[in-house]
């Protein structure tokens, strides 16, 4: 991985945009540069800006134990400390950090993060960061949430935040406690940064995964001895048991089933003999109604007999009521015809007045036409003199303006005159300042004569500024008098401007008065407009009222038409259904005096009114009757017979004729039967339980002794590997691991060790996580790592995390590594050392960037990437 750009705005300290860039000169040619400036100036704060693009986070917020605390923001808004929005600058809206990189796979990518501010306000609340991931060699930008992004980010860098501040960015300062840390707090550490805790959380998975398979083992084993077996004995007194029992079942099933054919035998009986009373009832009844029924079996056959008439019959009265109908129709149309003829005159006349109200309207607007012509041309006029009106007093009050303007100009200038005049008049005179300025100290005043003059060293050092503040207020007096003199001329003119434009204002308004005037006799003063609506209104509504009445007139003469063609042809109807109706009644009176049984008119009438459906519903329900008394006998007869054969079989048959008819005491010996029968057949149920529960006991049984064998076998297992590896706290493994893991690590160190100083060897105590240092100088004599010096230390320090570097980034190439701080402890010589060393690293590969303000650093490395501090705790960024 390496690092091409890092870009930022408003972040901390550095207000504004920012860019740090790579692949330009001097940067790109320098295999060393250093991030120098002062105290609290942003050096760190380009590092965070790096975190930030890449992973939304720094090791300085990172490092915030309590995330409890809140700080205040804007209003009564606050953030969490170890929230990274804190990073952006007090008083700006937004910020951004962003980071150009070389993925793993040799692609360049840029990843941004963002924070606003609502409302894009300063004093806005505190919006949610973004992040943003473009892929610079192909333009394409992925999709996704921040969750996302970042974890894209991990992949293409092949590093997570902890590895990057392991690799990238070198935490010194954790390998300087971890040098001289108490075993406990070095074990913590070596886990945090190298990342061994997975160990730890094997070892306690061991550990669980023994005492689960303890557990198991023993619940099984008691489970085992919960479940229950009969003894042979038990066995054989439940199939003793069983025997007798469904031997009992077997007698109580045939004595059962003869009860319950006796009893059948006798319900069945008394169901046949009741049967034959309902249907001698049924029987009794049913012929009942037919005797009732008989004055209905007369009428319906009467009825019957007139049915031959019926068309004849309903024809007659049909004609009759049509005849009657038309006679009172022709009636009502010609009421109707006079009506229509009075409304058909007086729509006529009202037609008429209304065509002379139209032609009254069509003169009066011809005679105002002319009138009108000459108000609009007037409006007109009188509109461009409002106009000009307008105009003249428009100019009438710019040029009052200019020339209150001037008048405000001469007297802020006379102000300025006077007050120049008062300080000439109090500067000191020519002739005296002369005369000061060439007093001598020792040699008598030619005023006072005094020796000493404590004014000339005062009046020496002030002649010349007096001399150029007089020819200065001299030139100030003359300049101002020429401008007042101009600005006076110019306000003559502008007075004589404005009596200009007040004539014009009276001119153009008595212009206007009289154009009103002579206005206001025309038309009675009213709008032009007004009046046209008016007649324009007027004529529509008349053409409206005209159209209208000619349509109505047409409508009353189409009416009295037709009326007078319906009259006629309901005239011609009458006189047809009256013949009709003639025709018919000889008809009916030929029918009638054919009968010989009297019938009248009046009762063929009453005859007729049973309609079709009357006649078939009587007919049918006169018929059901008869049918039902058939129905009804056979019925009678069928259950006779059932009850004399069901009587003489089982008389001659004996098997169930029950001893005693009592229906109650036979039910009672059933119940009885019944649950003598429900006890057996429970017992029973019981037995094959408590069999079937024996049966599947031994199953059981053997399944868990299988079942046992394995988690025997499994539980030896786990207890041999957490007998090795696992622990409660997960220390076990884990320190075995801290120790394999801290071999490797002194390895890599060891040989960054022999490049920044080739006195030391670091070496690990066995069976423990303690540090010894060897001492190659002193033939290899053993040191306590509290024995070295400051410089010493960091020697040790910085080999242990380019160790770590090494260690972590195995797998990937890193190019880029910054290292923040720790140079101010060494010596001139051993600082050298560490110069050296790291500019070896430039040949491996490396970009080294070194944040540090010790002077012999930054007088050693040419390129330099200074934060300076400019005002208001704001820094700006310079390279060179």
């Amino acid at each position: 991985m390496r690092i091409l750009a890092i870009r930022g705005k408003n972040l901390a300290s550095l207000y504004g945009d920012f860019e740090i860039d790579f692949t330009v000169e001097p940067l790109y040619s320098a295999g060393i540069f250093a991030i120098t400036g002062s105290t609290g100036s942003g050096k760190s704060t380009i590092l965070d800006a790096l975190c930030l693009a890449l992973f939304d986070n720094t090791p300085r917020m990172s490092l915030a134990s309590d995330g409890n605390v809140v700080v205040p923001d804007v209003r009564d808004k606050t953030v969490h400390q170890k929230d990274c929005r804190n990073l952006l600058t007090r008083g700006s809206a937004e910020g951004y950090a962003s980071v150009d990189f070389m993925s793993a796979a040799n692609e360049k990518y840029r990843s941004t993060w963002t924070v606003k501010r609502a409302r894009g306000r300063a004093d806005g609340a505190l919006q949610s960061s973004e992040m943003r991931l473009v892929n610079l060699s192909s333009g394409h930008e992925e999709q996704g949430r921040k969750t996302a992004l970042l974890a894209r980010i991990a992949e293409l860098t092949g590093l997570t935040f902890e590895q990057f501040t392991r690799t990238v960015l070198l935490p010194q300062g954790d390998f300087a406690a971890f040098l001289k840390a108490r075993q406990s707090e070095k074990a913590e550490l070596l886990e945090k940064l190298t990342g061994t805790e997975i160990y730890s959380r094997i070892s306690v998975l061991i550990y669980e995964k023994t005492k689960a398979a303890e557990q198991e083992y023993f619940l099984l084993r008691e489970r085992i001895k919960d479940i229950e077996l009969l003894d042979d004995e038990q066995i054989r007194a439940f199939d003793a048991e069983k025997g007798q029992l469904e031997t009992d079942l077997a007698r109580l099933k045939t004595e059962t089933s003869n009860l319950s054919a006796g009893i059948k035998w006798l319900e069945d009986r008394e169901t046949l003999r009741r049967g034959c009373r309902e249907a001698r009832e049924s029987l009794d009844d049913i012929q009942n109604l037919i005797a009732g029924a008989g004055p209905r079996y007369d009428y319906l056959t009467r009825t019957e007999s007139v049915q031959d008439i019926r068309d004849v019959f309903h024809e007659l009265q049909l004609s009759e009521r049509q005849h009657k109908d038309s006679l009172t129709l022709i009636k009502q149309k010609t009421a109707e015809w006079d009506v229509n003829a009075v409304a058909l005159a007086g729509a006529d006349t009202a037609h008429l007045s209304l065509l002379k109200e139209q032609e009254k309207l069509d003169n009066e607007i011809a005679e105002a036409e002319p009138e009108m012509i000459r108000a609009r041309e007037l409006d007109a006029v009188i509109g461009e003199a409002k106009a000009r009106e307008a105009e003249a007093v428009s100019d009438r009050r710019a040029a009052r303006s200019v020339k209150e303007k001037i008048e405000a100009d001469i007297q802020a200038l006379e102000k300025e005159i006077l007050l120049a005049h008062r300080d000439a008049l109090e500067m000191l005179p020519a002739e005296v300042a002369l005369m000061r300025a060439g007093l001598e100290e020792g040699l008598p005043c030619p005023v006072c004569g005094s020796l000493h003059h404590p004014a000339h060293k005062d009046t020496s050092v002030r002649w010349t500024d007096y001399s150029e503040e007089a020819i200065r207020l001299r030139e100030i007096v003359n300049s101002k008098t020429i401008l007042l003199k101009s600005r006076q001329s110019s306000l003559a003119d502008a007075i004589v401007s404005l009596a200009a434009r007040e004539s014009k204002c009276m001119e153009t308004a008595s212009r206007r008065g009289d154009l009103q005037k002579l206005r206001a006799g025309l038309l009675g003063g009213r709008p032009v407009d007004e009046l046209t609506a008016r007649y324009s209104a007027g004529r529509k509504e008349m053409g409206r009222n005209v159209r209208l009445s000619a349509e109505r007139k047409s409508l009353l003469l189409s009416g009295q038409e037709t009326l007078r063609g319906i009259i006629s042809q309901i005239d011609r109807e009458t006189g047809r259904l009256s013949r009709q109706c003639a025709d018919l009644q000889q008809s009916l009176d030929k029918w009638i005096s054919g009968r010989q049984d009297g019938l009248d008119r009046g009762q063929l009438a009453l005859l007729l009114a049973k309609d079709h459906q009357w006649l078939q519903a009587e007919r049918k329900f006169l018929n059901g009757l008869k049918e039902q008394e058939t129905a009804c006998r056979a019925t009678l007869e069928e259950r006779e017979r059932n009850l004399e054969v069901h009587v003489s079989r089982e008389v001659n048959n004996h098997a169930g004729v029950p001893e005693t008819e009592d229906i109650d005491i036979l039910h009672e010996e059933q119940v009885r039967m019944s649950r003598e029968t429900d006890m057996a057949f429970r017992r029973v149920a019981v037995i094959n339980a408590a069999l079937a529960a024996h049966e599947k006991g031994k199953e059981r049984i053997k399944a868990f002794e299988k079942d046992l064998d394995q988690k025997a076998l499994s539980l030896e297992n786990w207890g041999k590997l957490n007998e090795l590896l696992g622990s409660a706290t997960g220390s076990k493994f884990k320190e075995m691991a801290q120790g394999y893991t801290l071999d490797v690590l002194l390895a890599h160190a060891n040989r960054h060790l022999r490049e920044l100083s080739s006195r030391y060897l670091l070496q690990r105590i066995p069976d423990s996580l303690a540090l010894l240092v060897s001492d190659l100088d002193m033939l290899g004599q053993i040191r306590t790592v509290h024995s070295l010096s400051g410089g010493e230390s960091f020697l040790v320090s910085l080999a242990l995390a380019l160790g770590l570097a090494s260690l972590v980034s195995n797998r990937m190439n890193i190019e880029s590594i910054f290292i923040d701080e720790g140079f101010g402890a060494l010596d001139a010589d051993t600082l050298r050392l560490a110069l050296d060393a790291l500019e070896k690293l430039h040949m491996q590969g490396h970009k080294v960037g070194v944040i540090s303000h010790v002077v012999e650093m930054t007088e050693r490395i040419a390129t330099q990437v200074c934060v300076i501090k400019t005002s208001a705790g704001r820094s700006s960024i310079k390279i060179i």
